[in-house]
């Protein structure tokens, strides 16, 4: 989950991109200052006709927008250098969460939400790479950061317990929450269940995952009743 999208007050500075304007991708055109926002209109219509989901476009957008607001208004895709976009990891590793928002943290950005606009930036200039609309790509050599790895953390048995206590008297959102515990399945899979979509013979949900992928998942007997 990404945690915040600072303002474009909280990101304003000296760009890396105004500081040296040597040009290092090429093709991009038109080739002039501040040409990302346009080549961001061009993405999210190839992106949609393309097949991709309207979050996928609106996560691409948003990190790209920030990116464009740290490098300043002089921002081109055909000037961005890896030394700006590692400035810019280093950027969000020192703000806390949710700054620029009414919501902010005492905390800083978590590694996962890093990562996440790190993939995002990635995303769109490889589009860039693939329409040949820059010669080369500058970002393709830097690694998005590393996330630490960690266990998924399971409910136990007492807190499975209490759960189904809180929806004893509310029989939809039991069946929710057995299905879920049962099956697997995420709670934005499960909200999205059609009636025509649970095969009570079989025990089989078909879900829609992230991306629209489409995936049968299974839950017991005792769950169905």
């Amino acid at each position: 989950m990404v945690e915040c999208l600072p303002s474009k007050q909280v990101v304003a500075g000296p760009s890396p991109v105004s500081r040296s304007m040597s040009l290092t991708g090429g093709l991009a055109s038109p080739n002039r200052p501040g040409n990302i926002p346009l080549f961001l209109k061009q993405y999210q219509v190839a992106a949609r006709a393309a097949g991709l989901s309207q979050s996928t476009v609106n996560h691409v957008t948003l990190c790209v927008t920030l990116f464009s607001r740290y490098l300043g208004e002089a921002a081109d895709v055909g000037r961005v250098k890896a030394e700006d976009y590692r400035s810019f990891l280093v950027s969000l590793q020192e703000r806390r969460a949710w700054e620029g928002t009414p919501f902010v943290k005492p905390r800083p950005l978590s590694p996962g939400s890093i990562n996440t606009y790190a993939r995002g930036i990635h995303s769109f200039w490889s589009w860039l790479k693939r329409e040949g609309l820059i010669r080369n790509n500058p970002l393709a050599t830097v690694p998005a950061p590393k996330l630490p790895k960690r266990l998924p953390r399971a409910f136990s048995e007492e807190e499975v317990k209490k759960i189904l206590i809180a929806v004893k008297n509310r029989p939809r959102d039991r069946a929710m929450v057995q299905l879920v515990l049962d099956s697997g399945i995420r709670l934005s899979e499960c909200l999205g269940l059609a009636l025509k979509d649970v095969d009570f013979i079989q025990g089989r949900l078909r879900v829609y995952g992230k991306g629209s992928k489409e995936r049968y998942a299974y839950f017991s007997r005792q769950t169905a009743e």
